[in-house]
């Protein structure tokens, strides 16, 4: 799964990097990377196996999270990654085609956050 150190670059290859691989590539502990998970800085899903997967769309080119992402923790809820993972890693119209993802790597944090928002009020309603 790894894809550190590889020419095309940290999101290139892969959708989901392990917990061992996003340490590498960041130059910290596994533990470190999984405590992002456990305070919801990073998204993180366990897979059956109990292997924790990282949705490669979360991080930069440099393999920093995208700035933004802890707050939208927030304001989605931390109890469903899988449909955070969706609403991050999926082109979908509510952002016109493209991805919540590429919406912030495009610096439309703030369009992100309306749009969560608008979506957790029609969950809940």
């Amino acid at each position: 799964m790894s894809t550190a150190g590889s020419a095309t670059g940290f999101n290139a290859l892969r959708p989901f990097y392990r917990t061992a691989d996003v340490a590498a590539r960041q130059g910290r502990l596994e533990a470190d990377v999984l405590q992002d998970v456990e305070n919801h800085l990073l998204l993180g899903i366990t897979l059956a196996d109990g292997v924790i997967a990282l949705p490669s769309g979360q991080f930069d080119s440099e393999g920093r999270p995208l700035p933004g992402l802890a707050e939208l923790f927030e304001l989605y809820g931390t109890n469903d990654p899988t449909g955070m993972a969706l609403l991050l890693l999926t082109p979908t119209p509510v952002f016109n085609g493209a991805t919540g993802s590429q919406w912030l790597r495009d610096g439309r944090s703030a369009s992100v956050r309306e749009i969560i928002v608008r979506i957790r009020r029609a969950l809940e309603s």
